[in-house]
């Protein structure tokens, strides 16, 4: 015959190391590995020319993208020569900034404010409408756009990553 006897409930505590242990991979590991995994894959996915797949759509890629965010993702691992015009600008009073928007660059993407941070500025050109990057400012400095003061960029085409001097 068996013998049972009920437990007191003290009995917990001679397991605390098992069961934080558990709690640590099932809680708070597995979720962090798993979810940062996702997100470099759907990440890349959403990089890729054309429609997102089924099965990552179904995971959430390509849900809230727009025009500025499919631009910036299609740059996002060569770099960019761009050309930020800010609200307000006229040929009387020129508010554009050039420069480089690289690895050290940052983008606001959709539902955030898209806002942005070139890592490297460059002196502007605008002669009859025609917009032309024409010389990086010396000591390098980047600088951030607030989302409010945009009212365009450009993302000029560099077959190299020259600017003329």
């Amino acid at each position: 015959m068996c013998s049972t006897t009920l437990d007191t409930g003290d009995s917990w505590r001679a397991h605390v190391g098992a069961l934080a242990s558990y709690a640590a991979v099932v809680l708070v590991l597995t979720p962090l590995v798993g979810g940062t995994l996702l997100n470099a894959v759907l990440e890349r996915v959403e990089r890729r020319e054309g429609p997102t797949p089924l099965w990552a759509a179904a995971l959430g890629a390509g849900q809230a993208r727009d025009a500025y965010d499919f631009a910036f993702q299609r740059v996002h691992g060569d770099g960019a020569w761009v050309i930020v015009e800010l609200s307000g600008h006229t040929s009387e009073a020129p508010r554009l900034i050039g420069g480089r928007y690289g690895r050290g660059s940052a983008v606001g993407q959709t539902p955030s404010a898209h806002d942005i941070y070139l890592e490297q500025l460059c002196l502007v050109e605008d002669a009859d409408g025609l917009r032309s990057l024409v010389g990086l400012i010396e000591p390098p400095r980047g600088l951030y756009v607030p989302a409010a003061q945009i009212a365009r960029i450009e993302i000029l085409p560099a077959p190299d990553d020259t600017i003329r001097a």
